[in-house]
């Protein structure tokens, strides 16, 4: 299975609450998901308290 909308970065408006790569990887072995597609959403004004731009994604990503 494709998860083909995730997002990693902050959680909210703390930026002590944040949710990356390791993360989500753990997660989608929970639920038995095989690949994600990571949304940066930096310059976006929904997505803005992520702060993870396309570069961000990209390093952290590269780790898996």
């Amino acid at each position: 299975m494709i998860d083909f909308h995730t997002h990693i970065g902050r959680l909210g408006a703390d930026p002590r609450m944040t949710h990356d790569a390791a993360d989500l990887v753990r997660k989608m072995d929970d639920s038995g998901i095989e690949m994600s597609v990571v949304l940066p959403l930096h310059d976006s004004p929904y997505g803005w308290y992520l702060g993870c731009t396309s570069d961000d994604v990209l390093r952290e990503c590269n780790r898996f």
